[in-house]
């Protein structure tokens, strides 16, 4: 499998696990912007470019840290 196919697909998982909580915990998204693949203003483990999507929601305070950790958990395995 090619490193794009494999980007692209914990991709895709990340949105899955996150849009999973959001609905379990009865939270709302108002708004998806997917914007591809951007330079980085520096170097992060010796990536250039990541890629940035803004996720505007809406959900109790007390599910943050939780969402916060889901997150960072699919995002750096």
């Amino acid at each position: 499998m090619s490193k794009l196919f494999f980007l692209k697909t914990r991709f895709n998982l990340s949105l899955i696990v996150s849009a999973e909580f959001l609905k379990e915990k009865k939270g709302k998204v108002w708004n998806f912007s997917d914007w591809g693949m951007r330079r980085l203003a520096y170097k992060i483990q010796k990536a250039e470019n990541g890629h940035y999507i803004l996720l505007n929601f809406e959900m109790e305070a007390k599910h943050l840290n939780e969402f916060k950790g889901i997150c960072w958990m699919v995002m750096r395995e």
